[in-house]
């Protein structure tokens, strides 16, 4: 089982960046929380990255689908494509 705290929308407005899809991108992609696979607790992890490494686990597509679809609406609000997540997970 692979649990972690998904990535809330920014605390920043990114819609005054001129760029605002790619600032969201910079946040979710450099997200940090505490991961836990099989009881095992990874603290302060990159979840984006740590995921990257979990593709053997048998859970792991239940765990990018989450990460995937938590922040699917904002970043497709402000301009960006979630393919660009899901072409490196």
């Amino acid at each position: 089982m692979i649990e972690f705290t998904p990535p809330e929308p920014p605390a920043f407005d990114a819609s005054c960046a001129l760029e605002p899809a790619y600032r969201l991108l910079d946040h979710y992609t450099s997200y940090r929380t505490d991961v836990t696979v099989d009881g095992m607790k990874h603290e302060n992890v990159v979840l984006f990255d740590f995921l990257k490494t979990l593709r053997d686990h048998p859970d792991y597509e239940a765990a990018k689908s989450r990460f995937l679809k938590n922040i699917e609406g904002v970043l497709e609000r402000e301009g960006g494509k979630l393919e660009w997540l899901e072409r490196d997970l």
